[in-house]
């Protein structure tokens, strides 16, 4: 009988798993059954000493690479294997070898970086000791202690070295500084326009996401941001560091003639090893869609979808094409690392509706900070993504279509408005974004002005655009026990900066505030509350930005009562239609009318009757009636 059962579970895992390769959409449940079976094979070819076999070279490596990867798919320290498997890494001698050691620290960094923190220290202060000091690959790392240095080498060890800083290791702004001047100097600038290759040559879809990854972690430990603390007053809206060559990589990757999921771009191999770079480089961007237009691709839908389809279902293990991924073990590692990396679940989103000026994005690391610190009281890895709804004109001057629909809006639960200059927005702008609230979505917004944002027309374009989309509700002042001020964290009133016009507003849609804005910065009090930097401003400027942040979670916290999509999740979106008369068998509800605000949450019962088609099946009458006196 447990037979039985073994073989019909299997049976079901294979089917869930097989239909993505049929051409249908990739579910979450299949999604997770793949982790599943990729973690039980990984754990099947442990080895008794707790290691797995590794390549002449780098010892540990492989082991350090499958527990990553165990650990990132949901294992514990309390799955004996995975505690033998970083038992087996901590009592093994300092691996001198650039992969294996970086892979290390990020196992222990996973697992647990407090208790493992001396041999994350050990191991980082290797890692910065053998960095190339000179030469042409000056700021690069090599296989070993000597060489010239190499760009995928140079990946794994900022790498680990990002992670070992978020644990609490100090790395030397030095270090930075050399492996950011490396990238920058080895960028392919001839016909590929921005691509990087493995020496510098042309480029690779792994090695431009490389690049692109490291360039973003380097310049979140040593460049200046869009804020800054000048004798002891915050200054905001600054010109922050330079992102040209992040911006060609990505243009690059975007590319019609080369973005791909099924190998790795100007390459004949290691494409498992690009979907684990392409993986990063979506999550750290923000970035859902790589390209623009009908070219744009949804990386994570369409990686996962190419990975379950050549899964090997019976076994659980993936095998990569072409030379150098051939060891199952290895392949599976980076294919579970793709897909349980890159489904961590959106809770809030930037809304780009300008396509020249950055108007609407002048405090650039002030989300990711803002995420960072929610995964603490959400308990979970988060993400953050990119929307645009910018118009684009193309070389005719003829304005692009809107590609981003409801569904896509609603992939985020808040959507993050921020500009200083005009909100101009057409039409069918307005309408999708009426829709988003209608349907359940959330808009958190703010006016940069003041702090060195100077004054634009930001404040009284917004009001004005939620008079157009919400005629029957009112912008108002939220009162002090209103829960945005302490869902999550409480806030001190006298913390707050000393303008009388900081304060949030709400507007009340859909049974609650939908809505909440405020009309100074707080993105720019985010950009400085870096997660694992220090912070050497006044007492008072610390207060100052803990309250700002407070009032992020606290409203993050307020809009999703911590419950989360699942990547992959298809939002439900109920469809309003109207018909003249109402048919024989059709449900009809009336609204009674009273003095206590009777149709204030005007789209509540359009939304309890999509309900009721949707998931009864039940004719109904949407025809909006006014309330019965």
């Amino acid at each position: 009988m447990p037979s039985t059962r073994k073989f019909a579970a299997l049976a079901l895992s294979i089917l869930l798993v097989g239909q993505a390769a049929r051409g249908q959409e990739v579910t979450p449940e299949q999604v997770r059954e793949a982790i599943t079976r990729g973690g039980q094979y990984l754990l099947k070819q442990q080895g008794p000493d707790g290691g797995w076999t590794d390549y002449m070279g780098q010892p540990t490596g492989v082991a350090a690479l499958a527990t990553l990867a165990l650990l990132n798919s949901g294992e514990t320290t309390k799955n004996a294997k995975v505690a033998k498997a970083l038992d087996f890494l901590e009592g093994s001698p300092l691996p001198r070898a650039t992969y294996a050691a970086s892979l290390q620290v990020m196992a222990f960094c996973q697992a647990d970086p407090v208790h493992y923190k001396p041999k994350i220290n050990e191991l980082a202060l290797w890692l910065e000791a053998t960095q190339i000091k000179d030469g042409k690959n000056k700021g690069g790392w090599h296989y070993g202690t000597r060489g010239d240095g190499d760009n995928s080498n140079t990946q794994f060890a900022m790498l680990a070295l990002h992670e070992a800083e978020r644990a609490g290791v100090k790395v030397k702004e030095q270090t930075w500084k050399l492996a950011e001047q490396f990238w920058i100097n080895n960028q392919y600038r001839q016909k590929e326009q921005g691509s990087w290759g493995y020496f510098g040559n042309s480029g690779f879809g792994s090695m431009t996401c490389a690049a692109i990854a490291s360039l973003i972690i380097a310049r979140d430990h040593i460049g200046t941001g869009d804020a800054a603390v000048l004798d002891g007053r915050i200054q905001c809206c600054g010109a922050g560091t330079d992102d040209e060559a992040i911006a060609k990589g990505l243009r690059w990757l975007g590319r019609k003639d080369i973005f791909s999921v099924a190998q790795n771009p100007g390459s004949g191999g290691w494409g498992l090893y690009y979907l684990y770079g392409l993986e990063r480089v979506g999550r750290m961007t923000g970035q859902r869609f790589f390209g623009e237009g009908e070219n744009r691709h949804d990386w994570y839908r369409e990686g996962a979808k190419h990975l379950l389809g050549v899964h090997d279902k019976f076994s659980g293990y993936w095998k990569g094409t072409g030379p150098g991924e051939n060891d199952t073990v290895v392949c599976t590692s980076l294919a579970l690392l793709f897909l349980s990396k890159g489904r961590r679940p959106v809770v809030i989103s930037k809304l780009q509706y300008q396509d020249v000026s950055r108007d609407w994005d002048l405090h650039r690391r002030a989300i990711q900070n803002l995420t960072s610190r929610l995964e603490k009281p959400f308990k979970r890895e988060l993400s953050w993504q990119t929307i645009d709804i910018a118009r684009q004109e193309d070389v005719a001057g003829r304005e692009s279509k809107l590609n981003p629909t409801v569904a896509d809006l609603l992939e985020s639960p808040i959507l993050f408005i921020s500009g200083s200059q005009s909100l101009n927005l057409d039409k069918e702008q307005v309408d999708l974004l009426r829709d988003y609230v209608n349907q359940g979505g959330f808009i958190f917004a703010e006016a940069c002005e003041g702090d060195g944002c100077g004054r634009g027309t930001f404040d009284q374009d917004f009001r004005a655009l939620m008079v157009k989309m919400f005629p029957d509700s009112t912008l108002r002042r939220l009162p002090p026990d209103h829960a945005v001020w302490y869902a999550e964290k409480t806030v001190n009133p006298k913390h707050l900066p000393a303008d009388d016009q900081f304060w949030l507003w709400g507007l009340d849609a859909c049974c609650r505030t939908s809505v909440v804005y405020c009309p100074r910065s707080l993105s720019c009090r985010w950009e400085l509350s870096h997660p694992y930097r220090e912070s050497p401003y006044p007492q008072r400027v610390i207060d100052e930005i803990e309250a700002c942040v407070r009032i992020g979670e606290n409203v993050v916290a307020y809009a999703t009562n911590r419950q989360l999509k699942e990547k992959l999740e298809k939002p439900q979106i109920t469809l309003q239609k109207r018909d003249d008369a109402t048919g024989r068998g059709t449900l009809v509800i009336p609204k009674l009318n009273h003095g206590g605000g009777a149709d204030d949450a005007t789209n509540a019962l359009s939304n309890l009757l999509g309900v009721f088609e949707k998931q009864l099946e039940m004719k109904v009458d949407y025809s909006h009636r006014p309330p019965l006196a």
